[in-house]
């Protein structure tokens, strides 16, 4: 790779700059001068000579590096499958809860954030995800996220006296307390979401893109190239029309959940997850044919990855989706 002058440019005058610098600031002797001219040409030759080795090396390791992320990412989509698992099952016991609270201990903090979005997006309500600190199981450090436009905001205020650290804003919240004041942090905040009751949300469902079964594998790789997604950069949702289930053995859907609350249907390119929708389905008529509303993503059990939608409304096919 060749170096421009503009890179060759711009190390000379930094090298130049560290050794004016040190020079302190005085008028010099022509002797003098001459000697820090020389030494700066040198350094310039040498930043020079060590931004060529540099991406030498670089170019070398590339190769090395991008296998060392893909590695790295893959082990955390393992974490993420393998903890939302565990999160997801601990959340069933809080159906009624106007938010989620879960404790999970020793799920890592990286991942708190990315799991307590997924919950929120499941199970339609805020929720706050907390495990214990490393060095110092006496303390709790938690992540929350919003649901919808529901304000955070306003509630960390009021769990103030009973926690270490609370910030964050309308969507998004981070948290330490002490696991003698986790209770009553939970109460303070069940209370606050018992008094500030989510709105009433719209009839009318937004949608990015209609979509069909064997348009999903494509779709995903699309959006795994637009990845990462998040807080203000949403997850798109589809509309997923005429969606054919088929019989795996003797079943074309399987309810899920310690309620059965849970649907997946079973489909020919990827399976589809409703949580809290198996009442819905069912007051249908177990239709076979169905138009689904939701995001595409992928689901790793027992080492083995596949395509999944996941839907948050369902209706018969051969109905409009939207009014």
């Amino acid at each position: 790779m060749d170096i421009d002058k503009k890179t060759i440019k711009g190390a000379s005058l930094f090298a130049g700059g560290v050794a004016f610098g040190t020079a302190g600031i005085k008028i010099l002797a022509s002797k003098d001068a001459k000697k820090v001219y020389t030494n700066c040409a040198a350094a310039a030759l040498r930043a020079k000579d060590f931004v060529m080795k540099t991406v030498t090396k670089v170019q070398e390791n590339a190769e090395d590096v991008m296998a060392e992320a893909k590695q790295i990412n893959e082990e955390r989509k393992r974490l993420v499958t393998h903890w939302l698992t565990i999160a997801a099952s601990a959340a069933e016991e809080q159906s009624q809860a106007p938010l989620l609270t879960v404790c999970c201990p020793g799920m890592p903090e990286g991942i708190l954030g990315i799991l307590a979005g997924k919950l929120a997006e499941s199970f339609h309500r805020p929720a706050f995800l907390f495990s214990s600190v490393m060095g110092n199981p006496e303390l709790l450090k938690g992540s929350g996220r919003t649901y919808l436009d529901f304000d955070l905001s306003p509630l960390l205020p009021l769990i103030s006296p009973y926690v270490e650290t609370a910030g964050g804003h309308a969507g998004a919240a981070g948290i330490t307390v002490s696991q003698a004041h986790y209770p009553q942090m939970v109460r303070a905040m069940v209370q606050y979401m018992e008094d500030n009751p989510l709105p009433e949300q719209e009839d009318v469902l937004y949608y990015a893109l209609d979509l069909s079964e064997d348009e999903l594998p494509a779709a995903l790789e699309t959006l795994k190239s637009h990845a990462p997604y998040g807080q203000g950069v949403e997850k798109p949702v589809f509309a997923l029309r005429n969606y054919c289930l088929v019989s795996k053995g003797t079943q074309t859907h399987r309810q899920m959940g310690k309620q059965q609350e849970h649907i997946k249907l079973f489909g020919r390119f990827a399976d589809a997850v409703g949580f809290q929708l198996a009442e819905a389905y069912q007051s249908l008529g177990c239709p076979s044919t169905v138009d689904l509303l939701g995001s595409i993503g992928e689901n790793t059990f027992r080492g083995v990855t596949s395509l999944q939608f996941q839907f948050h409304a369902i209706q018969a096919s051969q109905e409009p989706l939207l009014p």
